[in-house]
């Protein structure tokens, strides 16, 4: 990064007592982590961009608990006399109130810092640029068929803030982390972390996927030799690097002769240490489809060993068989005139959209776009041929995507902003086809939607109605 960074050691912030503390961004995380500061003594000066009004906050409520607010704007003094600037993930580094806190020498932190400041329970964490909501929820999965009291927060579902002081020391807490998130951590340690891959994404925030890549990196920054990170077996740069770190080295996927891990072989998954190799559970017997998944379901037993569990016990095999789709991941909202629709919304960039598309054995019609990545799209023709029948656009990314799929001989049909009217169509054809409608954009939502979750939301109840029609 350009600009200097000032971070504050853990032992400096052990306890935040009379310190005035500004927290910038009201979202869900913001909202979590002045609370907290909040309870532990802190003096706490919400602060967004947006109005009350706009973030449906009350501000009586927020005043009558004991906080500061400024809302709709930063004031020039906003930082006069602060301690401690906490900042949103949602934040960019350029914003003019991260650099004035630059300026002022005003040190900040994220939420997911402050959370973990206060954790009494050892964390298991996941980053990564595709699978990991996945991951730690298959984690959390795990933990429950042990037995283990856990909490699934960070990047899905729940602030970290919200659950970190609910789980005791004898629990875990299973938390997934944005590289967003990694930007603003100094004590933040993970007794197992797994980085899961590393592809093109939110480069409107990063110089380069180098330093996308190096951010991600952060989550093994404070691992010591009893720690163990895990990587996917087959990523050779993964490996090279990993080895000048201290933690101890589990891998998964197709594991190489040597590694200790969680292996995905043809009819089944595998645990190898130094005792051997033991089959976990075969693969008819794990209900999440497509072998994205099966790597997916690697990962979290790799990680979840960290905390002390034998993936031999009954149990591991008993907590994968339970797992479930997530909601907006490849997940089967209805079923209508026959035919499945599936809402993969949170499929926002193409990687995920290639794990998508080899998710099926029935003629694919595949509804996507939105807001493009600035990336090459064109490299999905072969996965696009093999698997799709027709292609629906919709959105800003519709000339895009029409240009680098023409070569596929694919019919594609644009339905710019009618997002109703692509579903009604994009079903109607895989009726037709006896197919599946797959709502995977490989793009972003901020065209049309709120979120991918919006997106996601809206095209379930959309589907939902043609059950009346069908």
């Amino acid at each position: 990064m350009t600009m200097t960074e000032t971070f504050v050691t853990t032992e400096a912030t052990g306890a935040w007592d009379n310190q005035r503390i500004v927290v910038a961004g009201m979202a869900r995380s913001g909202r979590a982590a002045a609370r907290l500061l909040l309870a532990h003594g802190a003096r706490v000066t919400i602060t967004d961009l947006r109005s009350a009004e706009a973030l449906e906050l009350d501000e009586a409520a927020w005043r009558d608990a004991g906080f500061a607010l400024a809302l709709g704007g930063h004031p020039d003094d906003l930082l006069d006399g602060a301690d401690l600037l906490v900042l949103s993930p949602g934040i960019p580094k350029t914003a003019s109130l991260v650099l004035d806190a630059d300026r002022r020498g005003v040190p900040r932190l994220g939420e997911m810092e402050i959370a973990a400041q206060c954790a009494k329970a050892p964390m298991l964490a996941v980053t990564g640029t595709n699978g990991k909501s996945t991951v730690v929820t298959l984690t959390g999965g795990l933990l429950d068929a042990f037995g283990v009291e856990n909490a699934v927060a960070g990047n899905v579902g729940r602030a970290l803030s919200e659950v970190v002081e609910t789980i005791p020391a004898s629990g875990v807490l299973a938390v997934e982390v944005s590289s967003y998130q990694l930007e603003d951590v100094d004590g933040f340690h993970p007794v197992g972390a797994a980085l899961l891959n590393i592809t093109p994404d939110h480069l409107d925030r990063y110089d380069s996927l180098v330093h996308y890549g190096d951010t991600k990196w952060r989550l093994f920054d404070r691992q010591t030799a009893d720690d163990v990170a895990v990587f996917p077996a087959d990523n050779d740069a993964m490996r090279e690097r990993a080895a000048d770190l201290e933690s101890r080295l589990v891998f998964f996927g197709d594991l190489r002769d040597g590694d200790m891990g969680a292996g995905v072989t043809d009819t089944s998954l595998v645990w190898r240490d130094q005792r051997g190799e033991t089959e976990i559970l075969g693969w008819d017997a794990f209900p999440l489809p497509g072998a994205h998944n099966r790597n997916n379901a690697a990962a979290a037993v790799a990680l979840t060993s960290a905390a002390g569990i034998d993936p031999r016990a009954a149990e591991t095999a008993r907590g994968l068989a339970a797992a479930k789709s997530l909601s907006h991941r490849l997940e089967t909202v209805a079923v209508v005139g026959g035919v499945p629709c599936v809402d993969d919304s949170k499929a926002t960039n193409p990687e995920s959209l290639e794990v998508a598309l080899g998710s099926f054995d029935r003629p694919v019609i595949l509804l996507a776009g939105g807001l493009p990545k600035d990336d090459d799209y064109g490299r999905l023709t072969p996965l696009l041929c093999a698997h799709a029948a027709e292609i629906v656009l919709i959105g800003d990314g519709e000339t895009k995507l029409s240009a680098d799929w023409a070569s596929t001989g694919l019919p594609i049909h644009k339905h710019g902003k009618d997002f109703p009217g692509a579903i009604r169509f994009g079903w109607e054809r895989a009726r037709a086809l006896g197919g599946v409608l797959l709502l995977s954009p490989g793009c972003a939502s901020f065209d049309m939607f709120r979120d991918y979750e919006e997106r996601g939301d809206r095209f379930a109840a959309l589907v939902r109605q043609l059950e009346d029609r069908g």
